[in-house]
């Protein structure tokens, strides 16, 4: 589901903080470069919850620097040791938390003007986005190269705005939970507590499957993880975030349609039946 997350992470951040008609724009991260940045923050967050594991698809982001172990294995396997292992306390309230504080202790983390935290935070995560999303080969020099010029720039941009990255870490995190908990797999949201549905819940309707003898809580409304339906719902959201991408570009203008003469016919002939 790495891929799927991501996605979900990008069109949760076009669409909260997009500056186009196609976007909600409750979150002001700006346009342009600083618009992609913090999509790219969000995008990476968005796979945070799975850093737990070292052998997961986002430990290999980086290729390895000779005989050393690659930067983001080495994260993933702290991140694993500290949550209590794959699938725990990553995927929880307290774990959304944080992440978080780690990104507002990171935000204070500056030499002169440059917001060397920040850029830190942003390295890693987009080379996250980048794996999840198959931009990143093995030894390539791509995703060093991409993840490097994000966090050129939010060392300078981010300096300014020091809650625009805890925001987007907390944005990312919330999203990748809030999709496992539409999956049958659920969430552990109240780790390091995991109350057991009491005897017979399971019988109860709907309410029934949003809670199980594991502790974890959900609303499975896609099934398993990897179903048909979560598959259309990836397609959906892929299709928003290149509508929403192109029209921030300039490079669409869907209020430019109703303009077109076909749709003023159309119009006319809805309005005025008799001509």
């Amino acid at each position: 589901m790495g891929g799927h997350h991501a996605i979900s992470g990008t069109a949760g951040a076009l669409a909260l903080a997009g500056t186009t008609g196609v976007s909600l724009g409750v979150i002001d991260a700006g346009s342009g470069m600083s618009l992609a940045s913090f999509a790219a923050m969000v995008t990476g967050a968005a796979l945070l919850p799975d850093a737990d594991h070292h052998n997961a698809t986002i430990a290999h982001s980086l290729p390895k620097l000779g005989p050393l172990p690659s930067p983001s294995e080495i994260i993933c396997r702290m991140i694993g040791k500290i949550s209590g292992g794959h699938r725990h306390g990553t995927h929880s309230i307290i774990g959304i938390a944080a992440f978080v504080a780690l990104a507002m202790l990171l935000g204070q983390l500056r030499y002169g003007g440059l917001a060397i935290g920040a850029a830190i935070m942003g390295f890693v995560l987009t080379s996250f986005a980048l794996k999840a999303l198959k931009l990143s080969e093995p030894f390539s020099v791509l995703p060093w190269g991409l993840s490097l010029a994000v966090a050129g720039f939010v060392m300078n941009e981010f300096d300014t705005d020091p809650f625009m990255l805890p925001l987007a870490v907390g944005l990312g995190c919330a999203i990748h939970i809030i999709g496992d908990m539409a999956t049958t797999d659920m969430c552990p949201i109240l780790y390091p507590l995991n109350p057991k549905a009491p005897k017979g819940f399971e019988h109860i309707p709907v309410l029934g499957s949003c809670w199980n003898d594991k502790g974890s809580f959900g609303f499975p409304i896609l099934g398993n993880a990897g179903s048909i339906r979560e598959w259309i719902l990836c397609l959906v959201l892929t299709g928003y975030v290149v509508l929403a991408a192109t029209t921030e570009a300039g490079l669409f203008d869907p209020g430019a349609w109703a303009t077109l003469p076909h749709f003023d016919e159309i119009k006319t002939g809805l309005t005025d039946p008799l001509g």
